[in-house]
């Protein structure tokens, strides 16, 4: 994935789908070159590790994309009932290249299902039953952009190299 920027003059649906591409390519950029031991590290007194974030991601494209917006029947890859945050829940078992093959196949067929619908279209599922109200895939679009956007700018993400120590959570 290219980090490019969409263009100003660019319509509503190619700014939407260019912003999300350039954040997807950011945090797969911040991967580049990270041992799984450094994809576990966390920079206290946080305990958010890139690997923890990669999985999530690739969480959020699942949920807001195949399961709320396309409405597929399917289960997440990580979170359950008992563990609803497992997705952040990292192992030592767990390896960034599985995290990140993960990312690229749910951002692939998310990229599928936005290419297949429109701006206006309304989502298949509701996100909560709280609402009742279904989704236009355009706001579907907006939380996954933001997630993308806040975990690529945030502070930590630059230094993934450097001195940190193993995440107290890593199991």
């Amino acid at each position: 994935m290219d980090r490019v920027r969409p263009t100003p003059d660019c319509g509503e649906f190619d700014m939407l789908a260019g912003w999300l591409a350039f954040h997807r390519a950011i945090l797969l950029h911040k991967t580049n070159g990270l041992s799984d031991e450094q994809s576990r590290l966390c920079h206290p007194p946080s305990e958010l590790t890139i690997l923890g974030l990669v999985r999530h991601l690739a969480e959020t494209e699942r949920w807001w994309f195949r399961m709320i917006f396309a409405g597929e029947d399917i289960e997440p890859r990580w979170c359950d009932d008992s563990d609803r945050d497992r997705d952040f829940h990292v192992t030592s078992g767990d390896t960034l290249a599985e995290a990140v093959a993960a990312y690229r196949e749910e951002c692939d067929a998310s990229d599928l299902i936005i290419a297949r619908s429109k701006l206006d279209q309304r989502s298949a599922q509701t996100p909560t039953a709280r609402t009742g109200k279904s989704r236009v895939r355009a706001w579907a679009s907006s939380p996954v952009t933001a997630a993308r956007t806040s975990s690529a700018l945030c502070s930590g993400c630059s230094n993934w190299r450097g001195s940190s120590s193993l995440c107290p959570k890593v199991r």
